[in-house]
């Protein structure tokens, strides 16, 4: 199955959207939208961003877990990823995320 977009909601009534790649893995998902029809300018704004790599922002937890959040130009954060066990499976991930928008 390719890389696709899903939307679905929450247990706090918040809609989101997740890009799953073809194992099914979440590669990230939206901050929250108040409405589903939000959810289609949130898909539409992690397009917009995906091929800037300067909105890619990355980071590391205490526990040596890599991810990155995705922001807009305006540096509001778009999407976050899940956890990577290294900078390297990071990389790969954000360069999931552009070949599939």
């Amino acid at each position: 199955m390719p890389t696709r977009f899903e939307s679905y909601s929450g247990p706090d009534n918040v809609h989101y959207v997740k890009l799953i790649d073809n194992r099914g893995r979440i590669i990230l998902q939206c901050t929250g939208c108040t409405s589903a029809n939000e959810n289609v300018k949130c898909i539409n704004r992690i397009r917009s961003a995906a091929q800037n790599e300067a909105l890619y922002v990355r980071s590391s937890t205490p526990e040596g877990k890599w991810y990155f959040a995705l922001r807009s130009p305006d540096g509001a954060t778009i999407a976050i990823s899940r956890m990577h066990s290294s900078s390297a499976e990071l990389e790969h991930a954000i360069a999931a995320v552009k070949s599939a928008v």
